[in-house]
């Protein structure tokens, strides 16, 4: 064991979201600083850490990162934890696909208090709102200036209010 390997398993002990979105981005680099071993134990913590952000960026490596050995290897793991799910690492993929509060229609209603939006997408992935009146409205600035007249400019320069 190497001497710094207690901190990888103090980090997959104790480590959370906000350490695999600062570690992942370590553990691709250091394969180019001729730290490939140390790349492949990051993968055990990222592992040993567990959760969705744990696994996105596992999942992100098997596609992303540029050395070869540490895509290979981070391929091998999310297979692994497909098959303890009893899914295949492309159903795994799929599940890790972020649905930002959508239903299955792809529609989030926004209560705000008297009024209320339901903000979806269409078959093309185009923006759009239903107002309160079930009338569908425009959710882009350039169809919104065309039917309401105006759309909000934001604030240039300065400080933010």
């Amino acid at each position: 064991m190497d001497d710094g390997d207690w901190v990888l398993t103090a980090l997959g002990l104790f480590g959370d979201d906000e350490t695999v979105r600062r570690f992942a981005p370590v553990i691709q680099a250091w394969p180019g600083d001729g730290g490939h071993a140390k790349a492949v134990r990051g993968l055990d913590v990222l592992i040993a850490i567990g959760g969705d952000v744990a696994l996105m960026h596992l999942h992100d490596i098997t596609t992303k990162v540029r050395y070869p050995g540490l895509r290979k290897k981070a391929q091998e793991r999310v297979g692994a934890l497909a098959e303890d799910l009893g899914l295949t690492p492309e159903q795994l993929g799929d599940r890790l696909v972020p649905d930002f509060g959508l239903d299955e229609r792809g529609e989030l209603f926004l209560d705000y208090g008297p009024r209320g939006f339901t903000a979806g997408f269409d078959e093309r992935l185009r923006p759009y709102v239903v107002d309160g009146d079930g009338r569908r409205r425009a959710a882009s600035p350039s169809r919104a200036s065309a039917t309401t007249g105006s759309w909000p400019r934001p604030p240039t320069g300065g400080s933010p209010p």
